[in-house]
C-alpha cells in the first residue's frame, strides 16, 4: 500500500503559506479582513468579529494537548529503546498511514535525546502559562488556534515517526545506548537547552511587564494588560528573543534527528513562521 507522508505536506504547506502571507500583508495591499485573519496580539490592527476569534489564554490548550501526548510518546519511546519492547500494533499503523515511512531515519539515542528535549519544552510552556504567564485581553483567530493545536499534535508524532521500533517491519536496532550518542547531539542538546533557559527568561520579563514592583503572584499583582516594551537578557540584542530561542531549539532537534528525518518539515515550518511573527513584533517594539 503506497502512503501519502500527511505529516510532512501539512509542515511544508503551513510554511509556504505563511511565507506569502507574510509577504502579501508587509506590502500594505492585503484586504483588512486578510489581516486581521493573519495577525493577532500586539500586531492585531483592529477586533474582527467575535465568531471567528478565541481569547489569546487559549494558547493554554496547545500545551495541555502536547503535554499529554508528549508524555504518551516518551513512555512508548522508554518501552521501545530502552526496555526493548516493540511499539503497539496500532501506533506503528498510524504512524504509516500519516507518512511514508519504509525504515528507521535516525538511531535510537538520537530519539531518546530529542524526545527528552521536547518533553522538557513542552512541560515548561505548560508551567509558564499556569504560573508565569499574564495574559493580555487580546484575542486571535480560529484558524491561528487550529494550527496551533495540530503543531503539537503532529510535531509530537513527527519525531518518533521514523524512529526504530516504530517503523513498520522494522528490524533494525532498537536499544538505546549513552555511549553511542555523538558529540554532534550532545552539543545540541547543551544549545538547545541554553535556548529553553534564555526563552524562559524572555517569558518571565515579559509577565513582569503587566505586574507591580513586588512582583508577587496573583490577580492583585497584575497592573497592565497592555503591551510595553521589554528590555533585558537577549531583549538587548534582539527584539524578539523568545521567538528566535524557539526557531533555535527545533533546529537543535532537526540536527539530532538527522537531515533525511521528518521533523526537517516541522522545523522549516516553524523558522518561517516565527521569523515572520518576529518581523511584525520587532516593526511593533520599534513602532
Amino acid at each position: 500500500m503506497m502512503y501519502l507522508n500527511l505529516i510532512f505536506w501539512y509542515f511544508l504547506s503551513l510554511a509556504i503559506v505563511v511565507t506569502i502571507v507574510g509577504f502579501v500583508v508587509n506590502s500594505g495591499n492585503a484586504p483588512g479582513l486578510f489581516v486581521r485573519l493573519f495577525m493577532y496580539g500586539k500586531t492585531s490592527v483592529e477586533r474582527t468579529a467575535g465568531l471567528i476569534q478565541v481569547p489569546k489564554r487559549w494558547f493554554l490548550h496547545f500545551y495541555l494537548v502536547g503535554s499529554m501526548e508528549v508524555t504518551f510518546v516518551m513512555a512508548q519511546v522508554i518501552q521501545v529503546n530502552v526496555v526493548g519492547r516493540a511499539a503497539p500494533a496500532w501506533l506503528r499503523h498510524l504512524l504509516a498511514t500519516l507518512t511514508d515511512c519504509h525504515a528507521p531515519s535516525c538511531s535510537p539515542e538520537s530519539v531518546v535525546l530529542a524526545t527528552c528535549l521536547l518533553t522538557a519544552q513542552i512541560y515548561r510552556r505548560l508551567y509558564e502559562h499556569l504560573f508565569v504567564h499574564v495574559p493580555s485581553d487580546t484575542r486571535m483567530n480560529v484558524l491561528h488556534y487550529w494550527v496551533g493545536v495540530l503543531h503539537y499534535v503532529l510535531g509530537v508524532i513527527a519525531v518518533v515517526a521514523e524512529a526504530p521500533g516504530f517503523v513498520l517491519d522494522d528490524s533494525s536496532r532498537w536499544l538505546f545506548n549513552v555511549t553511542k550518542l555523538s558529540w554532534l547531539d550532545r552539543i545540541c542538546g547543551a544549545v538547545f537547552m541554553l535556548a529553553w533557559l534564555h526563552q524562559y527568561r524572555a517569558n518571565c520579563i515579559f509577565a513582569d511587564l503587566r505586574k507591580n514592583s513586588s512582583g508577587k503572584a496573583g490577580a492583585a499583582a497584575v497592573v497592565n494588560r497592555g503591551h510595553a516594551v521589554p528590555k533585558g537578557d537577549w531583549f538587548e540584542y534582539v527584539s524578539c528573543p523568545h521567538y528566535l530561542a524557539e526557531v533555535v531549539m527545533y533546529s537543535c532537534l532537526t540536527v539530532i534527528l538527522g537531515p533525511r528525518h521528518l521533523h526537517l518539515a516541522g522545523c522549516v515550518a516553524v523558522g518561517r513562521r516565527q521569523s515572520v511573527s518576529g518581523y511584525f513584533g520587532g516593526s511593533f517594539c520599534l513602532a
